[in-house]
């Protein structure tokens, strides 16, 4: 299992970015907004080459953010769930390797974990006590690893928007 920090900056004046860490604490990626439109993501390699890009959709009963590859193909989409007791989220794809996948979060939206079936592919905890929202985000397949990161941004900004910094994404 491969686990990667995710933390936010304190300060964003313009433009945000920031990187995601190895457990090392070794840059990883980086995930810039887009300079013109504040509520998409783009996660890059450290060479500058994108690997994802993320997209708030606006006038939607529920949060929804889509997930693209980086030759613009839709991969899937993270919409969340109605839950009285717990935070949940849906991915729909029509990829054969998204099918099926769901986000169970607890009430508080600190602890989340993303399943197929009855397996956990990959465990996002929030970390307490730190100035800025930072999440550890363990990966079961490290061949997913950065749809699984995306899956970690979109869900701070779903349930954290009033303090998220993640690009005003909230």
């Amino acid at each position: 299992m491969k686990t990667y920090l995710v933390q936010q900056r304190l300060l964003n004046l313009w433009r945000s970015s920031f990187y995601i860490q190895n457990e090392a604490g070794d840059n990883c990626f980086e995930v810039k907004s887009d300079i013109h439109m504040l509520f998409r993501l783009t996660i890059y390699d450290l060479n500058g080459q994108p690997l994802a890009k993320i997209k708030k959709r606006y006038f939607r009963i529920f949060p929804r953010f889509d997930v693209y590859s980086p030759d613009g193909n839709l991969l899937f989409k993270v919409k969340a769930k109605f839950a009285l007791f717990s935070r949940k989220a849906k991915i729909i794809s029509k990829h054969p390797d998204y099918q099926g996948l769901r986000v169970k979060g607890n009430i508080l939206a600190w602890e989340f974990d993303i399943v197929k079936g009855e397996q956990t592919l990959a465990r996002i905890s929030k970390k307490l006590f730190r100035l800025t929202d930072t999440y550890s985000v363990s990966i079961l397949d490290e061949l997913d690893s950065v749809n699984y990161l995306a899956i970690a941004i979109i869900m701070d900004c779903m349930h954290h928007k009033k303090r998220s910094k993640f690009v005003g994404m909230g």
